[in-house]
C-alpha cells in the first residue's frame, strides 16, 4: 500500500499518522491534555523533542512541585498517587510541597499517556505546520484551520495529521508558526532569568543541615527528617551569605554565583540533591538560539564552580560529586500568546472568577526578574484563588489550536503566577476537555463556547 504524503515545499513527505489531537511539547500541560484526551477516548499523540515527557520537570529537574491549597482536576491527583505508589515520591509532612524523582515523573507521564491508548514521538521536532488542503496563502479563511504538523525525526521529515492541535511547547512554537500574535519579556523586553540546574551525590544531607541550623537558618522549616531545602541570594541576609562571600575572596566563585542558590532533597535518592541554580542574567532576552546556546556555555562553567565551592567549603559536601546536569535550560518565561483574554495582575489582586474559568491558581506572582532581582507578590491565604479562563487558551487567528502551559494568555507579572507545575497540569487537564468536546461536537475549539466547555470539564474531570 502506498503511503500517503503531503508536499511540502516541492517535497513529498509521508504522513506518519492521523489523529484527533497532536500536542506538540510533552510538559506537564501537554502530558496532562494528552492524558485526558486518551482516557475521554480520543485518538491522540505527543511530540516531544526529548526521549522522556515531562519538560522543565523531568528534563530541566524543575523539582519539587511549588505548593497550593486549591482544589485540581482529577489527571493531578492521578499523577500524585502513581508518584506516592511508586515510593520516589511524598508529601513531607511539613510543607504543601509535592517532593518527586524526575525521571519517575517522566515514567508516570508515560504510563498513564500509553495506558489509556495515547502515543508519543519522541526525539521529534516541530518545523512547520500546514493549512488543511485547499486554503492557501491567498485564499486562507479567516481564522485559519490546521491540518498537517511537519515533524523533523531521525527518520527525517514527517507529517502528523489532526484535527485538533494543542500548543503546549512553552514557547508557543506552533502558535507562533500559525500566526498567532505574541509578547515575550517585560515592558523593557526582558525575560524572566533562566536557570540552568544540575544534581549532586555523595552528600551528608544530615551534616549540611546542622550547619545550616548552626548559623541561625530559618529558611527551611524542614528541621529533621529525609527532606531538607536551602538557599541563598546576596544581600537578603541569608546565614549562607558569608562563606559565600569566603568562596569568591578564595577565587572559587564569582560574583555573579552568589546571585542565586538553592537546593532540594530527591525522593529516593539518599544523599542526592537537585539544586535550582545558577541564575544567568547575562541573558537578557532568551529568544535567540545563539543567546540561549551562549547561556548555557556560561552556566555550565557556573555549575562547575558551585559544585567546586561546595566540595571545598560547604559542610557535609566534602564527598560529594556532580551527578548530572540538566539536558534543558530552565525556562520561566518566553513568548506569551495574545489570546481572545489576557489574564492580567489585576485580576490576581481581585481573585477573579469567570464564566468560562477552567483552572484555580494561587502561587504568588513570582518574578526572578533581570533588573529587580526577586520580586514577590503575595497576599493571599489558603482558600484564596483566581481562576484562569477558557479564552485564554484559544486566539482568534486559528480555529482548532489551543495553548497550554507558560505561553498562555497572560501579563509578564501574571504568568510568573500561572507557571507552576499544579496550576499547567490542571491547564492540561481542562484542554483535554475543550479537545475532547471539540472532536465529538465537530465545533472547533475557537467557536467552543466557554461556559460549555467548563461545564464539561467540571463533568469529566471534577475539581477536588
Amino acid at each position: 500500500m502506498t503511503q500517503r504524503t503531503v508536499d511540502y515545499g516541492g517535497r513529498a513527505v509521508p504522513v506518519i499518522g492521523a489523529y484527533d489531537v497532536a500536542v506538540v511539547g510533552g510538559g506537564s500541560a501537554g502530558s496532562a491534555c494528552a492524558i485526558r484526551c486518551a482516557q475521554l477516548g480520543l485518538s491522540v499523540v505527543v511530540i516531544d523533542r526529548y526521549a522522556m515527557l515531562g519538560g522543565s520537570a523531568t528534563n530541566a529537574t524543575v523539582c519539587p512541585m511549588m505548593p497550593t491549597h486549591v482544589a485540581h482536576r482529577g489527571v493531578f491527583a492521578q499523577i500524585e498517587r502513581e508518584l506516592r505508589a511508586s515510593g520516589e515520591a511524598t508529601r513531607d509532612g511539613t510543607t504543601a510541597m509535592l517532593w518527586f524523582a524526575p525521571e519517575r515523573l517522566g515514567m508516570v507521564y508515560e504510563r498513564l499517556l500509553t495506558g489509556s491508548g495515547g502515543e508519543v514521538l519522541y526525539d521529534a521536532t516541530l518545523v512547520d505546520v500546514l493549512d488543511a488542503p485547499g486554503a492557501d496563502s491567498a485564499t486562507r479563511p479567516a481564522p485559519r484551520r490546521l491540518r498537517h504538523l511537519v515533524v523533523m525525526t531521525a527518520q527525517g521529515m514527517v507529517c502528523v495529521e489532526a484535527g485538533v492541535m494543542v500548543d503546549a511547547s512553552g514557547d508557543a512554537v506552533l502558535a507562533r508558526l500559525a500566526g498567532v500574535p505574541t509578547r515575550s519579556g517585560d515592558e523593557a523586553g526582558a525575560n524572566q532569568v533562566c536557570s540552568l540546574r544540575f544534581t549532586m551525590g555523595g552528600i551528608d544531607v544530615d551534616a549540611y543541615r546542622d550547619y545550616c541550623l548552626s548559623l541561625g537558618d530559618e529558611f527551611s522549616p524542614l528541621k529533621s527528617g529525609f527532606f531538607f531545602e536551602s538557599a541563598m541570594v546576596a544581600g537578603r541576609g541569608f546565614a549562607l551569605e558569608p562563606l559565600f562571600r569566603q568562596g569568591v575572596a578564595e577565587g572559587l566563585l564569582s560574583e555573579g554565583d552568589l546571585r542565586y542558590y538553592q537546593a532540594f532533597s530527591v525522593p529516593g535518592k539518599p544523599g542526592v540533591m537537585a539544586f535550582n541554580c545558577p541564575h544567568i542574567p547575562s541573558l537578557v532576552s532568551n529568544t535567540t538560539a545563539r543567546g540561549r546556546s551562549a547561556a548555557i556555555v556560561e552556566a555550565h562553567a557556573a555549575i562547575d564552580r558551585l559544585a567546586r565551592f561546595l566540595r571545598a567549603k560547604m559542610p557535609g559536601f566534602g564527598s560529594s560529586f556532580l551527578v548530572g546536569v540538566a539536558p534543558m535550560l530552565g525556562v520561566r518565561e518566553s513568548w506569551r500568546i495574545d489570546g481572545v483574554y489576557r489574564l492580567t495582575e489585576q485580576d490576581y489582586a481581585r481573585q477573579a472568577r469567570f464564566d468560562d474559568g477552567l483552572v484555580r491558581g494561587d502561587w504568588f506572582i513570582d518574578v526572578h526578574s533581570q533588573s529587580k532581582g526577586l520580586f514577590h507578590q503575595k497576599g493571599y491565604q489558603p482558600g484564596d484563588y483566581y481562576e484562569i479562563p477558557y479564552r485564554c487558551f484559544i486566539a482568534p487567528r486559528v480555529s482548532n489550536l489551543l495553548v497550554v502551559g507558560r505561553c498562555i494568555s497572560t501579563t509578564f507579572l501574571m504568568q510568573a503566577s500561572v507557571r507552576i507545575i499544579p496550576t499547567v497540569i490542571d491547564m492540561g487537564d481542562a484542554a483535554g476537555c475543550a479537545c475532547t468536546l471539540s472532536v465529538n461536537s465537530g465545533v472547533p475549539p475557537l467557536a467552543l463556547s466557554g461556559v460549555e466547555v467548563r461545564r464539561c470539564a467540571d463533568a469529566a474531570s471534577p475539581l477536588e
